[in-house]
């Protein structure tokens, strides 16, 4: 079961022409779950996607909140697992270098949105590769990552911060409490926060 999420305490999904979306947070802000779910809330209405964390418990936070669905997700750890992966739903890459051989072996590989988790963690090579497309999500500590420079400069459509971080972003924070974070987008600004299935 997805977990809800709440815009200024009113019901909130996640939608495709929300993205390009930015996600900013340091640990234990609750972005990492966050994340997770919107993408999660995309998957339920049916977009393809590219799942790439620094993490395992990303990946398994994923298939908590899609229970049920396990037989659309496809786990890559090798390039020769491109070949069946246009029959699923989510293609979950095990590692970095699988972007780059994504974006010749995977055939619908434009048709995807593109999920960066813990983007702090990752090469200049895969910013190469993510930054002139519209269709991604980018999570993670923006002051730690390689590209945070390209990342601040790029229009993003929906911006949600944990945090201000010291690289500017146009993004005004008011007072957050702990585990919910601003979101703004041209069609709605406010706070969300994950309503967390018990």
């Amino acid at each position: 079961m997805i977990d809800k999420t709440i815009l200024d305490n009113k019901d909130f999904i996640f939608e495709p022409n929300d993205l390009p979306c930015l996600i900013q947070y340091k640990e234990k802000m609750g972005g990492s779950h966050l994340s997770v779910v919107l993408v999660a809330q995309l998957f339920a209405q049916g977009v393809k996607i590219i799942f790439l964390c620094a993490y395992p418990m990303a990946r398994e936070q994923f298939m908590e909140q899609i229970d049920g669905d396990y037989e659309k997700v496809l786990f890559v750890d090798s390039v020769i697992n491109f070949k069946e992966a246009t029959n699923f739903q989510v293609v979950i890459l095990a590692n970095e270098s699988l972007l780059s051989d994504a974006t010749t072996h995977l055939l619908d590989f434009s048709e995807r949105v593109i999920f960066v988790k813990n983007i702090e963690k990752f090469s200049e090579t895969t910013f190469d590769i993510v930054m002139e497309k519209e269709n991604i999500i980018l999570s993670g500590d923006l002051d730690l990552c390689v590209a945070k420079e390209r990342i601040a400069a790029k229009l993003f459509t929906t911006t949600i911060a944990f945090n201000r971080p010291s690289i500017s972003i146009p993004l005004v924070l008011p007072e957050l409490k702990k585990w919910t974070a601003y979101l703004k987008s041209p069609l709605r600004n406010g706070v969300i926060e994950v309503i967390m299935d018990k």
